[in-house]
């Protein structure tokens, strides 16, 4: 019987010391604090040129965009002032 009352007492003490070190340590928070601010300084350079070329791809994408319609766009008016050539004046488009 003594054996079992022992082996109780031992598990009530294994209990309340895994109650009492059920939080973190100052110095475990150190360390954690330490590798996430570590991971943040490796990460912010890669990110930062991340962004830099989906901007830069983004303008060349515009600018050839804006390329297409001014293309377009003189090629219209080339049309228009040909037609306003050939109906005022009768002149004939030099092909």
């Amino acid at each position: 019987m003594e054996l079992s009352l022992a082996s109780i007492e031992h598990s009530k003490t294994r209990i309340k010391s895994k109650a009492r070190h059920s939080g973190l340590t100052l110095v475990e928070l150190m360390i954690v604090v330490a590798i996430i601010g570590l991971l943040v300084a490796i990460a912010s350079p890669i990110y930062s040129r991340f962004i830099l070329r989906a901007k830069l791809t983004e303008t060349a994408t515009q600018f050839g965009a804006l390329h297409s319609t001014l293309m377009f766009r003189k090629k219209s008016i080339a049309n228009i002032l040909m037609t306003f050539l050939w109906v005022h004046y009768r002149l004939v488009p030099l092909d």
